[in-house]
């Protein structure tokens, strides 16, 4: 799922929920998203920092919820690269390329891990 993708998901999942206050599905696919986007944004400034090793945590967090986000995949396979745990940052690139096989970015990422591995 690319970043794009999620935003307009979560504006969705938000529009139903004024439609639907009580729906238990609507307001628990809610509270997930956010949690995703919460963990992508602390994961995120973890990186920025250079502090891989939470970074790969958040990112981790958000996979638990949305085990299909080949964002986060990505994201987390860089920190893996950086932190110079290049098997983990193959696994991670080729389950970002499960879901999104054309990612360029995890493509690359792929390439050079394998180099390194």
């Amino acid at each position: 799922m690319n970043i794009c993708r999620f935003d307009d998901a979560c504006t969705a999942i938000e529009r139903a929920a004024r439609i639907d206050l009580q729906s238990a599905e609507v307001t628990g696919k809610l509270k997930n998203m956010r949690l995703v986007g919460k963990a992508h944004t602390i994961g995120n400034e973890h990186y920025r920092s250079k502090r891989y090793g939470q970074a790969c945590t958040a990112y981790g967090e958000g996979l638990l919820l949305d085990s299909s986000n080949s964002v986060l995949y990505y994201n987390r396979a860089n920190c893996w690269f950086k932190l110079g745990e290049w098997e983990k940052s193959l696994a991670d690139s080729n389950r970002a390329l499960l879901f999104r096989p054309q990612y360029t970015k995890a493509l690359f990422r792929k390439a050079a891990s394998n180099i390194k591995v």
